[in-house]
């Protein structure tokens, strides 16, 4: 989960390669980072559940286990004031853990391609 916008991936490792082969890709736009403050809206908030819920029916039709699922937040949730009533949100609604990344892994993960 990203400023701007929130992206799935599903991948998928070729044995014989060991490359990532992608499976389902997709991008959506929500602000959550929108103002001055360093604060998360119940407007943002909502859409942030929306978009999530979406992605949560996608996952299913790939297979993908739980336990091989990450769902991962940025700097604009890291960095927000009301990032505790966002995670708390985002799991009494949709049953989901977030990972709020580091500044430095969120800087590695970019390095990577990842985010």
């Amino acid at each position: 989960m990203g400023t701007n916008s929130f992206k799935l991936l599903i991948v998928q490792v070729d044995p014989s390669t060991g490359h990532f082969l992608t499976l389902a890709r997709s991008k959506k736009h929500v602000l959550i980072g929108m103002d001055s403050t360093p604060t998360i809206s119940q407007a943002s908030t909502f859409q942030a559940t929306s978009v999530l819920h979406k992605f949560q029916d996608i996952i299913p039709s790939h297979r993908v286990p739980s336990v091989h699922s990450r769902l991962v937040a940025t700097s604009a949730v890291h960095e927000s004031s009301t990032m505790s009533q966002f995670i708390h949100s985002i799991h009494q609604t949709l049953g989901l853990h977030v990972d709020v990344l580091s500044g430095s892994d969120e800087a590695c993960l970019i390095y990577l391609g990842v985010l």
